[in-house]
């Protein structure tokens, strides 16, 4: 049979077409984790759709829809027949230690129904998504104690963050320091890497009672209970303890208002001895004139519609006005190519 196709040299409007069907194309990357085929891929290189039905027993249909698309977002790529992860794809979804499943997870499951609530939380100012999570309390943070389940996908997505590990001028900044309070410190995973970093610090977790169990169990299983405690409080309105001569707050400040930003930095300033250092680490900043990055803007949504209502990803101009109206003596930044920053202010 004589087969002629003629075809024009394609437009195709990626960046568009990405924004418009965002939700279905993360949710397809979402679908292709939870029914493992990237970690079959990684497994069976080369497999074709039929053996990929086969060996996650689904439909071939489904498999084939499922295949293009992850192939357009160029997450997997075909040779011939054959299948195969994109190379980056392997050890962020598939492998021994994948970096990249708790942060799929975490949006999946906290972050893309609520986010459907945008429009009205841009009307009012707040976070209308939280509605998605039934319960008391005005954060998700305090919402999700409720759901055992979410918290733990929230905590192993934090945590994952985490284990990227802290900005070596952070860690390095700590040096000398005798007591640091590490506020909205999370399950620990910040605290144990700080305290086998510098053996003589000792380390003061501040987070809701919640939290508190959780890190206190992994602090005990980790050995490292005489070197760091862990207070229950609302980080918000309650008074840091006096006593330490450093104060932390790492991937915290993006969350809050100005306004509960400047009362984090006043209530450091009040509580730290002349020369006690201020180290935050929000991790990101936005650009100096707030036109992005994207990261920075997909974020703010999230604080905007779901987190707290009333947090943003804020350029570098805000930290220095916080620290220098609360009176401190110097303020150094470090931001890197990722936009993740690093304020050191002196007291």
């Amino acid at each position: 049979m004589k087969f002629n196709v003629e075809r024009a040299p394609p437009r195709r409007d990626r960046e568009l077409m990405l924004v418009l069907g965002g939700a279905g194309f993360f949710k397809a990357i979402a679908a292709a984790h939870e029914l493992h085929l990237f970690e079959y891929l990684y497994a069976h290189r080369g497999a074709t759709a039929e053996e990929i039905a086969q060996g996650l027993s689904l439909p071939l249909y489904s498999v084939q829809t499922l295949l293009m698309t992850c192939a357009a977002l160029r997450f997997v790529e075909r040779s011939g027949p054959g299948y195969q992860n994109v190379a980056w794809v392997n050890g962020a979804f598939a492998g021994p230690t994948p970096t990249f499943t708790t942060v799929i997870e975490g949006f999946d499951r906290l972050l893309y129904q609520p986010l459907f609530h945008l429009t009205e939380s841009l009307r009012r100012g707040t976070n209308v998504g939280l509605e998605y999570f039934p319960g008391t309390g005005r954060t998700i943070y305090e919402r999700i104690s409720a759901y055992p389940e979410l918290e733990a996908t929230f905590h192993a997505w934090m945590s994952n963050l985490s284990s990227l590990g802290l900005p070596p001028v952070l860690v390095n900044a700590l040096q000398g320091s005798r007591a640091v309070l590490d506020v909205g410190g999370g399950d620990g995973t910040n605290a144990i890497l700080l305290a086998r970093a510098h053996p003589g610090l000792l380390v003061t977790i501040l987070d809701l009672p919640s939290v508190c169990e959780r890190a206190a169990a992994r602090i005990a299983s980790e050995g490292l209970d005489a070197q760091i405690t862990v207070v229950p409080c609302d980080i918000r309105v309650d008074p840091f303890p006096s006593g330490a001569d450093a104060v932390l707050f790492s991937r915290i400040f993006n969350i809050y208002s100005e306004a509960q930003n400047r009362s984090f930095v006043e209530r450091s300033a009040a509580c730290l001895p002349p020369g006690g250092k201020l180290i935050v680490f929000p991790s990101m900043v936005a650009d100096d004139d707030e036109t992005g990055p994207l990261s920075a803007a997909f974020l703010s949504l999230y604080y905007l519609c779901l987190a707290t209502g009333e947090g943003r990803v804020y350029s570098p101009a805000s930290y220095e006005a916080w620290f220098r109206d609360a009176g401190f003596a110097s303020l150094e930044c470090f931001v890197n190519e990722r936009d993740d920053a690093v304020f050191i202010g002196l007291r």
